[in-house]
């Protein structure tokens, strides 16, 4: 996780190349940005997805299961 950010120094570009002292930079601000975006993005859908493709593939199993049944059922012969 990235710190909380600094305010913006008096020469943006400077600090946009990182060659200010200290721990203020620019470019590390927008990877920051750019890396929880990212983390936020990837974090929210990943489980809801796999949870809807196992529920469909349980969901198909226990169909073919049901149909098996069924046919054993109404066979005259059981």
């Amino acid at each position: 996780m990235c710190a909380k950010r600094k305010p913006v120094p008096p020469d943006p570009i400077t600090a946009a190349t990182g060659f200010l002292k200290g721990e203020c930079s620019l470019t590390k601000d927008l990877r920051c940005e750019h890396q929880n975006e990212a983390r936020r993005k990837s974090g929210a859908d990943p489980p809801a997805k796999r949870l809807a493709g196992a529920s469909r593939k349980v969901r198909k199993e226990s169909m073919r299961v049901n149909a098996g049944f069924a046919a054993i059922e109404h066979e005259p012969d059981a």
